[in-house]
């Protein structure tokens, strides 16, 4: 993972992480806004992938709209094929799981988590919901991913949307994203806008949130 200069969260993921305490995470809150990181406005994946992230071989995030993505690929992966222009999220996630179980290196982002793992009593969810929940939460404790130096991140904007079994399990480290505070509000105004007075400055971090 990267060293450069971090949001605390992020350096919360990194400590983690290479503590080997957990390899799997939950980020949640203000996950759809952008990171400010060395005068760059980055979105969350991005600044992910690029940055805290960058040392990975291979980084390749899952939307279950879009599907799969490989921001980075510098080794080969075998079952690309299982991947590539596929949405169904069974499939994708046994894909996923074989990466994760024959490769090193590998950092894998899953977007709207709430929406592969949704949360519900079991008798109403889908059969897919539920394998999909228990996939997840297997993956949390396979010795096999940790070993590999392997990673995974979870994003889901609202916990309570995702199912119990994953915002629960004490083998995944749930962390926060939090709303920029205003000092870091004040530097984005002094960015974008940078003929504003400080008093110009100071108002308009004061008037917003993100």
């Amino acid at each position: 993972m990267s060293e450069r200069s971090l949001p605390s969260w992020a350096e919360q993921v990194r400590s983690i992480y290479l503590r080997g305490e957990a390899s799997v995470f939950l980020l949640h809150g203000n996950v759809y806004d952008v990171v400010m990181h060395e005068g760059e406005l980055l979105p969350l994946t991005e600044f992910l992938s690029k940055v805290l992230l960058g040392k990975k071989d291979v980084v390749v995030q899952f939307n279950p709209s879009t599907g799969v993505k490989f921001h980075k690929k510098e080794q080969p992966v075998s079952n690309l094929e299982e991947l590539v222009g596929v949405r169904d999220t069974e499939k994708v996630l046994g894909g996923l799981e074989k990466m994760l179980r024959t490769m090193e290196g590998v950092a894998l982002l899953l977007d709207y988590a709430e929406m592969i793992a949704p949360r519900g009593q079991s008798s109403f969810l889908t059969e897919a919901d539920r394998k999909a929940i228990v996939t997840l939460h297997r993956w949390s404790l396979e010795r096999a991913i940790e070993s590999s130096d392997n990673i995974v991140i979870l994003v889901s904007e609202q916990l309570p949307q995702l199912a119990d079994k994953i915002v629960s399990n004490p083998r995944i480290a749930t962390i926060e994203v939090p709303l920029p505070e205003e000092d870091d509000r004040r530097q984005l105004v002094r960015r974008l806008e940078p003929d504003a007075t400080d008093k110009e400055a100071s108002k308009l971090a004061s008037h917003s949130a993100g």
